[in-house]
């Protein structure tokens, strides 16, 4: 299916945080049965154990800028690995340990469209014409954006005109860009005119991108966890820390051991939000508060027990009251692997 979308773009697969929380060495096997050998990471160490599995890897590309030193001189060497330069000290400190080692290196150019992480300004030609025009121990391979909202109209259509523009305008100069992309999982699924020369495929490997319904991907992945404790809440009744939930009738309960340091989060993350996104952390809360519906909930005998309260670090608390629970049962939930800690893994 995800080949069909692509047609003959190039799919990097984004294996960041472990393969995507699924092992990186079996994940990297997978893929490349799959006939995908353009590979993604982020760390240093997550390229040397790719290096290490001798596997027929075309490419891995590191997404970030990397400033120590130390890190690029232990893989300046492989011609295989592509660093990522997002501004001239970056070039600058790339080009010189090249130079030092007698490699020529590869490298893509972060243009920042809107997103704020890292890259060039979208409007900084003089500063990218001088990346390409300089560094003669760089061959600079590629161009790339990342979107910020990518499920957006609005706002993803302007990063995508002004991610043209600046290549246009190289062009105009007589500069070739490279590989050109700028669509991850989600603006595929979205845009898949925007596909240009490769995309970068990380949550819908997964089946967990948004979207991933429309185009028929299946979710990956699940954990398992079993039931502690069985007991009985009155109405009235609170749980968790903060007494965060209150029994709106006369309850049973399971108590079953996996909280958040596996990886099970029932809360947003503090800090300041845009006006947008408090906006629609509130209409989602009061919607949950409405209609008494649970951030997440797990799965025993083909039947849905959502999670009540906070989540403990070692342990939660589920609505079994419509369904039949005793200790020692198992049950399922269907977290994000990328986020599952301290837990066995399995492929099956």
């Amino acid at each position: 299916m995800i080949k069909t979308m692509v047609e003959d773009a190039v799919i990097y697969a984004v294996l960041k945080v472990d393969g995507l929380g699924l092992g990186l060495e079996q994940m990297a096997h997978t893929l490349l049965d799959a006939g995908i050998d353009h590979f993604c990471v982020t760390e240093t160490d997550d390229v040397r154990r790719l290096l290490k599995t001798n596997l027929p890897i075309q490419e891995i590309l590191i997404l970030r800028p990397l400033v120590e030193k130390t890190e690029i001189e232990q893989i300046v060497r492989d011609p295989r690995v592509t660093f990522t330069v997002g501004s001239y000290e970056d070039a600058e400190l790339l080009y010189r340990i090249a130079l030092n080692n007698k490699v020529i290196v590869s490298a893509h150019v972060a243009i920042d469209t809107g997103l704020g992480r890292y890259g060039l300004p979208w409007n900084d030609l003089a500063g990218v014409l001088r990346l390409y025009k300089s560094h003669f121990s760089i061959n600079y391979t590629g161009i790339f954006t990342h979107f910020a909202t990518p499920a957006r109209n609005i706002s993803v259509m302007r990063q995508y005109r002004r991610f043209q523009r600046i290549i246009q305008k190289m062009e105009a100069h007589g500069i070739k860009p490279g590989t050109r992309h700028c669509a991850s999982s989600t603006a595929l699924i979205f845009h898949p005119e925007m596909k240009m020369d490769a995309v970068r495929l990380g949550s819908a490997l997964l089946g967990r991108a948004v979207g991933s319904e429309r185009c028929g991907l299946q979710m990956v992945g699940y954990c398992e966890a079993q039931v502690d404790a069985v007991h009985s809440l009155s109405r009235g009744q609170t749980v968790g820390y903060g007494s965060t939930f209150r029994a709106y009738r006369n309850m049973q309960v399971a108590v079953v051991d996996i909280g958040t340091t596996h990886g099970l989060r029932c809360g947003y993350a503090c800090g300041k939000h845009t006006g947008l996104s408090r906006l629609s952390e509130i209409c989602r809360a009061i919607k949950r508060g409405f209609w008494r519906e649970a951030m997440f909930s797990g799965e025993i005998s083909n039947h849905i027990a959502p999670v009540v309260g906070n989540a403990f670090s070692e342990c939660a608390v589920l609505d079994v009251t419509d369904c039949e629970c005793h200790a020692g049962d198992i049950v399922r939930f269907a977290i994000n692997p990328m986020f599952i800690r301290n837990m066995k893994r399995d492929w099956i």
